[in-house]
């Protein structure tokens, strides 16, 4: 919190007790700016964390999609290549 100090001249035109109201005034209005300001960045924090989450998790969802559709691939690679051995293998013991 800032240190408020009122000048001399100022002090002694508005009294004491004008002057101790004026302090508790100005430290109540910094303290109000300062509750607003932290519930804007506040707000504004987790509007970008929900944006930032929500980027992450299309990425690794892409990534997920891209990894299984490339098992399949591998799957039917391997699946059609024993297909293939075991017909010749077939083949072989039938001759």
């Amino acid at each position: 919190m800032p240190i408020i100090t009122i000048e001399k001249p100022l002090e002694e035109k508005l009294g004491d007790e004008a002057v101790q109201s004026l302090v508790r005034l100005l430290n109540s209005s910094y303290e109000e700016q300062k509750i607003q300001m932290l519930e804007i960045v506040e707000e504004k924090f987790e509007q970008r964390l929900s944006a930032e989450v929500d980027r992450g998790e299309k990425y690794f969802d892409k990534r997920l999609t891209e990894k299984i559709a490339s098992v399949n691939t591998r799957i039917d690679q391997v699946e059609k290549h024993f297909d293939k051995r075991l017909t010749e293998e077939i083949a072989s013991v039938n001759t």
